[in-house]
């Protein structure tokens, strides 16, 4: 093919791209667009719409879209307007940050086009175009986005990305005539302000009659995606109702008469972020798990009458020789005191003991309202604080009730680590 005819071809396929999006995730991915995203695609394409929430099932293919999104507005688009357009990707973790960029990566090389488009090598944080577009790719991190100004931001896991990102996103477009920002996620913390605008209309409309824009909210469960089976679902129904609720069909759950208040627990862990302090002791809780359960060592630190939760450790093996092996190494690697443990399991407390460890048994079955108690207060007095990346310790903490049976090891593990009664006070004038 000659040079000029391949220009040709290169532009009429850029025009054909830029209007029909879909055609776009077909070419640089090899595979159709499952439905919701061929609507996502299309209905985006009108840049009037500034203000856009996905609230979706997991691994319903809601980063490859984004990826597909960033793409779009960055090759075709950008070329459709003669401009270029500058998108910022903000991932909830660095591993989703890398996720989201290999997406990137194979649409890259396995289209020809888009290739050649490309300025230079495109990096895991920033792919130049020959257009002048970019697309950065970053983790949560205040130093990531520092000073960052686009024409788009698309932030992927908003609910655990944090409050801060959210709603920094509109500094970061505010000098944009494009101005777009795109929020998606599976609702995994229902106390984030991502959530929190999903189910508040009023406060965030559809409608914004100041600006004369547009903004969309899509959602999809994981009955709607095509290469989850029948099978897949009906097993899922198994699972605990939040943990169906939430990653099989994409909604917020929020439980009432949760031992920890909703506010307590916030104020305990939004924007907390704890540290080990080696010149201090620490004590751990201990919750013992067997086959496919797993086995929970949760460490606190007292300083100024604070309990800061500085690790949660999680083991599920057959072999429970090895997990002695790790409870006894993060035990000494974080100098701690005093372990915990259920006074039920005698025979791996006394083989745990036997290895240096110092194990006090807590009869926990009957103890546990005490305990429960205990927490209760100590998180209404502001005396927890918990590292709003522990999303495991707080996702169970979120939905545990006083009948609370299972998917509880690491509430049970935090309430072992800080049963320990007070010598200077009574607390439990506080209980509710």
């Amino acid at each position: 093919m000659l040079e000029k005819e391949k220009s040709l071809l290169n532009r009429l396929t850029l025009q054909i791209w830029e209007r029909y999006p879909h055609y776009f995730f077909k070419d640089i991915f090899g595979m159709e667009p499952y439905p919701y995203q061929k609507r996502v695609l299309q209905e985006l394409a009108d840049l009037s719409i500034k203000r856009v929430m996905i609230l979706a099932a997991g691994g319903t293919g809601k980063t490859r879209l984004l990826a597909c999104l960033a793409l779009y507005l960055a090759v075709p688009k950008a070329t459709s307007l003669g401009r270029p357009i500058s998108v910022i990707i903000i991932s909830g973790s660095a591993d989703q940050a890398k996720y989201l960029y290999s997406y990137c990566r194979e649409a890259i090389s396995r289209n020809n086009i888009l290739n050649s488009l490309v300025k230079g090598e495109p990096l895991v944080s920033k792919t130049e175009f020959k257009n002048g577009s970019v697309i950065f790719a970053v983790p949560n991190s205040l130093t990531a986005i520092q000073g960052k100004h686009c024409d788009v931001v698309i932030i992927d896991e908003a609910a655990i990305a944090g409050d801060f990102v959210v709603r920094d996103a509109l500094r970061i477009t505010s000098t944009s005539d494009i101005d777009r920002i795109i929020l998606s996620g599976t609702p995994m913390q229902y106390d984030s302000l991502f959530v929190d605008m999903w189910e508040n209309p009023t406060s965030y409309p559809d409608w914004d009659p100041r600006k004369n824009t547009f903004a969309r909210r899509y959602h999809w469960s994981a009955r709607e995606c095509p290469k989850i089976s029948i099978e897949r679902l009906e097993e899922a129904k198994r699972l605990p109702p939040d943990l169906y609720a939430i990653f099989w069909e994409g909604k917020p759950y929020a439980l009432t008469n949760t031992v920890v208040p909703r506010e307590d627990l916030v104020r305990a862990s939004k924007n907390i972020h704890t540290e080990y302090d080696p010149n201090i002791e620490s004590i751990a809780g201990l919750d013992w798990g067997f086959g496919a359960a797993e086995t929970v060592l949760v460490i606190v630190q007292k300083r100024d009458n604070i309990y800061y939760v500085v690790g949660v450790f999680a083991w599920t093996t057959d072999e429970m020789e090895n997990v002695h092996d790790a409870i006894q190494s993060t035990c000494r690697q974080y100098n701690v005191r005093i372990v915990y443990a259920d006074a039920a399991q005698v025979g791996e407390n006394q083989r745990l003991s036997s290895r240096g460890v110092y194990v006090k048994p807590i009869h926990f079955s009957k103890e546990k309202s005490r305990l429960q108690g205990r927490m209760r207060a100590l998180f209404h007095q502001g005396r927890i604080r918990i590292d709003e990346e522990e999303i495991e310790l707080l996702r169970q903490l979120r939905k545990y009730t006083w009948d609370t049976h299972e998917d509880d090891d690491r509430v049970d593990a935090l309430m072992l680590a800080i049963n320990e009664e007070e010598k200077e006070q009574d607390i439990w004038w506080t209980v509710l």
